[in-house]
């Protein structure tokens, strides 16, 4: 089978296409057709190095993708839950969606719905799991202010949208570019993180999500009313600052859930949640696809045809 493969750590050009052994199938797993993947910030991390010592280290040839929507196309020993043809997306942490097939667990991946389509569900499995997990862990209250980081991102976009549909104030930070379509997704209030820094223009919400971290994580803190909550998505967030400002901080890290598929399925269901790609790229050009997402060149979630639907 074709795949993408990675044999030592590095950016965009240690991603190579080449012919590689397809998965065999064991007791317990389902074999999946992969129809798109998309490029998800952790793997462009992992695969740079820049997660050594948070995760364990990659084992080479490494095939990244950790977003997977597909097709079922073998069915192991065991395994009760899918049958051959059916249509899921999911979350593989260890990777595997730039290949053209790829074996999972069952619990890993859930039914498409039927108006979802294989590259808006890759555009979802991991960013909208996160989107959910960090909503979780706010608990927000209808009528709570929420300030959002990032917002014009896959993960931003779906927290903004979440976050609506729970009853909160929402305070969406992103580029100007973003700006009219976070409010027609329904955002309250919209900062241009290219004009203003959101520290002067926003302050006094009960709860912030940054989905960017460096400079913009250390200028949340200050933000927050006292006993708020802090949800960072890409880093540790600083236990002395969140004691000095007397509010709480933590760090979501993304765990692959079926339950959460499922959650993310009745969302889209019920028009809480609108999918956003914002570049579909081929396999082949994989490697571009990552440089592009490096450089920010388009909102939205980079995403991967791998094989044809």
């Amino acid at each position: 089978m074709k795949a993408i493969v990675i044999n030592g750590y590095g950016g965009p050009d240690a991603l190579n296409l080449v012919d590689v052994a397809k998965p065999i199938l064991t007791a317990g797993k389902i074999l999946v057709r992969v129809v798109a993947t998309a490029v998800d910030p952790g793997n462009v991390k992992r695969a740079a190095g820049l997660m050594r010592g948070y995760v364990a280290d990659l084992e080479f040839p490494w095939i990244p993708g950790m977003a997977i929507s597909g097709v079922v196309e073998e069915i192991g020993d065991g395994v009760s839950e899918f049958n051959v043809g059916d249509q899921v997306y999911g979350f593989n942490a260890g990777g595997g969606g730039l290949g053209e097939f790829v074996a999972l667990e069952p619990r890993q991946v859930a039914e498409l719905p039927r108006e979802l389509t294989h590259l808006q569900a890759a555009s979802i499995a991991v960013s909208g799991q996160t989107a959910l997990q960090a909503l979780d862990a706010a608990d927000l209250k209808e009528g709570q202010r929420i300030l959002i980081l990032g917002a014009g991102g896959a993960v931003g976009s779906i927290a903004v949208q979440l976050a609506k549909s729970s009853g909160a104030y929402v305070i969406a930070v992103c580029r100007k570019r973003s700006a009219d379509r976070l409010l027609s997704l329904g955002a309250d209030e919209v900062i241009d993180s290219e004009e203003m820094a959101f520290a002067l223009a926003v302050k006094h919400v009960d709860v912030v999500i940054d989905a960017v971290g460096g400079d913009y994580l250390k200028s949340a803190y200050g933000v927050v009313n006292r006993d708020g909550l802090l949800v960072s998505l890409t880093e540790v967030p600083s236990e002395e600052l969140a004691n000095k400002f007397g509010i709480r901080a933590t760090m979501v890290r993304t765990q692959s859930q079926a339950s959460n598929l499922h959650r993310l399925s009745r969302a889209f269901d019920e028009g809480r949640i609108v999918p956003f790609v914002g570049r579909t790229y081929s396999l082949a050009d994989a490697a571009l696809a990552w440089g592009d997402y490096s450089q920010r060149v388009t909102d939205g979630k980079i995403v991967i045809a791998v094989t044809q639907g």
